[in-house]
């Protein structure tokens, strides 16, 4: 892909920004499609979502395309991080379109519906839409593991928060030299007990009132 080219459209975009705050959506049309053919999908998706076209369609048929020889594990993680950027730029719609085409049984799934992620996907759409901020926060803490290992995931996590309920990401304190240590494991308060464990690991979520009735 021409750079150059690419530096040009985005200059046109940021131009045409000036008559709206999305900016042409033929440009963006442009760009999206510069940014799929060097395999930018993480640049280019935010783009598709302003641009005139069938954003889903063309999204999910372009996940297909990418998730050629492919793990499961790698395409899910490529579902995911598509939807959860179409959140981040304020496309709910696109995010359960996406979610839906993902999780289709008439071609090798990209998203199992049933699965750690699938799940995740369903219930943090649901939050968003409902705006419902302690079911976001459980969801955060439940599937850290699904989200914090993966740069671009963990990012999208925090700025979901941030622009859907007003959550900062969470502080990373560092420990300070010898802080924590010959200190043994934490102690489990008496009479607590701890949720029914999945295959995953992680417990069931559709127990919270905002978690139920799907999407």
């Amino acid at each position: 892909m021409c750079r150059r080219h690419v530096k040009f459209l985005r200059a046109a975009v940021k131009w045409s920004q000036k008559g709206g705050v999305q900016g042409d959506e033929g440009l963006h049309l442009l760009l999206a499609m510069r940014h799929e053919a060097a395999g930018e999908l993480a640049l280019a998706l935010p783009h598709y979502a302003r641009s005139k076209a069938d954003a889903a369609r063309t999204v999910a048929t372009s996940l297909a395309s990418n998730s050629l020889g492919m793990t499961s594990d790698e395409r899910e993680l490529l579902a995911l991080r598509a939807i959860f950027l179409s959140l981040n730029v304020g496309r709910i719609d696109l995010a359960e379109a996406l979610h839906e085409h993902c999780c289709q049984t008439s071609q090798p799934n990209m998203l199992d519906p049933e699965g750690v992620r699938g799940n995740f996907s369903r219930l943090m759409l649901a939050s968003c839409r409902r705006r419902a901020t302690p079911l976001f926060l459980m969801l955060r803490s439940t599937y850290h593991a699904v989200h914090s290992s993966e740069p671009t995931l963990r990012e999208a996590v925090e700025r979901i928060g941030e622009t859907y309920f007003g959550v900062a990401a969470p502080r990373v304190r560092s420990k300070r030299a010898g802080e924590g240590l010959d200190k043994g494991p934490p102690r489990v308060p008496p009479n607590r007990q701890s949720p029914r464990a999945h295959s995953s690991g992680i417990a069931p979520m559709e127990d919270h009132p905002d978690a139920r009735g799907g999407l």
